[in-house]
Order: structure tokens, then C-alpha cells, then sequence
């Protein structure tokens, strides 16, 4: 297995330029050749930063409005050739290897959610950029794709740290991240001119899975993914106590917060497999908690209970948790709130079990 590979040559091409000048400066302390294209190559430049036209590359300058730029036999042969197998007929023909390509697309979902009309569209649609980006992830054993400015500062301490090398872990992680971009990337072309035909259709992207205790039956086994492109998600929610959360727990969880979040004043719902038990608002937090548990307080036995406000400890002793009878107990399964007092949360804490 290749290890550290040193980033000798590197091709930066974006559409997102923000922070690739810092990158860029950094590559070039330790002595990377930088190949960059159109409006990149015009910042680096404006930063002083030395560049070599892509053109002395491929030997052809852009063309057709920008449509031809980077795919050439040249670029892709410098980036899928294996160092060591093909490294005679790389040199016999002239190839010499690029070590990094740095590459986002063009921006197509911000132009779409701008309104353009079908030929921006069109012209929005990246053909060099995931070239570029599939034949670097493929090759990651000897190159590293970046395509998200996000990551360009950990690369940067990487770099420093290694005197201009990346790691074989890194280029993984970052292989792995190009081909879900392009894979996004695709799927938003395609649904939109599926839109643009009348004919709806529907991509859905998944990652960050976490193992849950069991699934719908305590035999089964399950995983709990975050919808990759959502701006909010269950999947983000704070755990403060508690046990792990189940496939049931889940479900019911989104059926609370989707009952609550519309409530005005103090809202609280109670939910249990996936069917309501109570569901109440008013002005004083605790009042509401007893109306809706008053709804059906069999059902609400082992229930999910959800709040539109932070929970205060007024509100949480109606549980009785603390109460020396036993049979007064409220047992409950999760409580979810936007937040919680301090004295409410050691209050909750008194039930090892709930999940807050």
C-alpha cells in the first residue's frame, strides 16, 4: 500500500474559489507546480502566485465558450497512469504525473434555485470538472481529489505537517467524498430536467449511519442515516441521557415533532407507536403537559413526549420521578424539547433509562 505521497504537481480548477489562493500559496512552499485553468488561474495570479496555463499542458487552448478546457489525453492519462506499472509507457509518452487535482463544479443547484431558464441550465452542466474529479477518486492510490473548500484547511495542516505530503487515509476520505459529489451532482441534473419534462422524480442520498440498539423487533438490526442534503434532521438532535435510541423511538420521535412544532404558546405532544395520546397548548407549560397526558394516560405509558419550548422543572416533576411510591411513577421513553433548565435535566437524570 502507498502511504504519504508527496504533492508535486497539482491542477486547481473551481468554481467556488473561496480560500483556493491560501491553498494554493501553501502547495507552492514546498515546491508544488500549480496547473490551473480560466477564472482560477486569473485569482492566483492576482495573489502573485505563479501558474502553469492548462494549455501548456494539453496543448490546445479553451474553447467553444469554456466547454473545452481540461478534457484532453493529456490531463487524464496524468491522472489515472499507475506509478508503478505504467510509469515506462507514462514517460514514453510524454506524461507527467499530477499529484492533487482541486476541483468543485459548476454551481448548476444555485443557478436552478435562481430561476435560470433552460439554456443556463444547460451551460451550468460541468462535463471537464467530474472528468477530472472520477479519474482522480479512481486513481487515489497515487493522487488526491479535493473537491470541497471546506476541507482545505485540514489539508493545509496535513501538508505543513508532512512537508507537502498527504496520506493514504486522507486521499481515501477524499476519493470517497468526490464520487458522492459527482454522484449528487448527477442526480440534481437528472431530476431537474425530469421536472423540466413533467415527469417528477426523486434521488435521495443518505451517510453519517448510526447503529440503534435493534430495529421495529428487538431481534432485528437497524441504522439511523441522515437525509445527506437536509437542512434540519432528527439525526442531529442533541442526546443528553439515557439509553440509545431505538427504531421505534425513532418513529415516534418524528411524529412528536411534527405534532408540536406548528403548536402556539406551550405545546406538548405525546405519541406512542406512532399514534397520538395527547396533544395540548396553552400559556403555562406544566398545565398543558397534565391535558395532554389527561388525553390518554394508559396509552402514554412508555410514550414519546415532545415540547415546543425549553422544559422547565415545574413541568418535568409531573413524571413524579422521585416519588418514594413507586406506582406513581410516570415512565416514559423519551422527552425532546428545544431545550432544557439545568434543574429540569438533573431532575430527568433521576430515570436512568429516559432518553432527553
Amino acid at each position: 500500500m502507498t502511504q504519504n505521497i508527496k504533492i508535486k504537481r497539482a491542477l486547481l480548477s473551481v468554481s467556488d474559489k473561496r480560500g483556493i489562493a491560501i491553498l494554493a500559496r501553501t502547495l507552492r512552499q514546498f515546491g508544488c507546480e500549480i496547473i490551473s485553468t480560466g477564472g482560477t488561474k486569473k485569482v492566483l495570479e492576482a495573489a502573485n502566485i505563479p501558474v502553469t496555463d492548462i494549455s501548456a499542458v494539453t496543448g490546445n487552448p479553451e474553447a467553444f465558450g469554456g466547454r473545452m478546457k481540461t478534457i484532453s489525453f493529456q490531463i487524464e492519462s496524468a491522472l489515472l497512469f499507475d506509478r508503478e506499472k505504467d510509469a515506462r509507457e507514462a514517460e514514453a509518452l510524454g506524461i507527467q504525473p499530477i499529484d492533487m487535482v482541486v476541483c468543485n463544479l459548476y454551481p448548476f443547484e444555485r443557478v436552478k434555485n435562481q430561476g435560470a431558464h433552460f439554456d443556463a441550465l444547460i451551460e451550468n452542466i460541468d462535463i471537464g470538472g467530474p472528468t477530472m474529479v472520477r479519474a482522480a477518486a479512481k486513481n487515489f492510490k497515487y493522487v488526491a481529489i479535493v473537491t470541497d473548500p471546506e476541507d482545505y484547511h485540514d489539508i493545509i495542516d496535513e501538508l505543513e505537517a508532512n512537508e507537502g505530503a498527504l496520506s493514504y487515509e486522507t486521499r481515501f476520505h477524499l476519493m470517497r467524498k468526490a464520487f458522492n459529489a459527482t454522484a449528487d451532482y448527477d442526480a440534481m441534473i437528472a431530476t431537474t430536467f425530469d421536472e423540466t419534462a413533467g415527469e417528477l422524480s426523486l434521488r435521495l442520498a443518505f451517510d453519517r449511519a448510526k447503529p440503534l440498539r435493534y430495529g421495529e423487533n428487538s431481534h432485528q438490526t437497524a441504522f439511523f442515516l441522515r437525509h445527506r442534503h437536509a437542512e434540519y434532521s432528527i439525526h442531529d438532535l442533541d442526546f443528553l441521557h439515557g439509553k440509545e435510541l431505538s427504531y421505534n423511538n425513532i418513529v415516534d420521535l418524528h411524529s412528536a415533532l411534527e405534532a408540536v412544532r406548528d403548536l402556539s404558546g406551550q405545546g406538548c405532544a405525546i405519541i406512542k407507536h406512532n399514534n397520538p395520546c395527547g396533544l395540548a397548548q396553552g400559556s403555562d407549560q406544566r398545565h398543558v403537559f397534565e391535558a395532554a397526558w389527561a388525553g390518554d394516560p394508559v396509552s402514554a405509558f412508555g410514550s414519546v413526549i415532545a415540547f415546543n419550548q425549553p422544559l422547565g422543572k415545574n413541568t418535568a416533576t409531573f413524571l413524579h420521578l422521585d416519588a418514594e411510591d413507586k406506582s406513581q411513577r410516570k415512565f416514559v421513553e423519551v422527552i425532546v424539547a428545544p431545550d432544557f433548565t439545568p434543574q429540569a435535566l438533573d431532575y430527568l437524570r433521576l430515570h436512568k433509562n429516559l432518553r432527553v
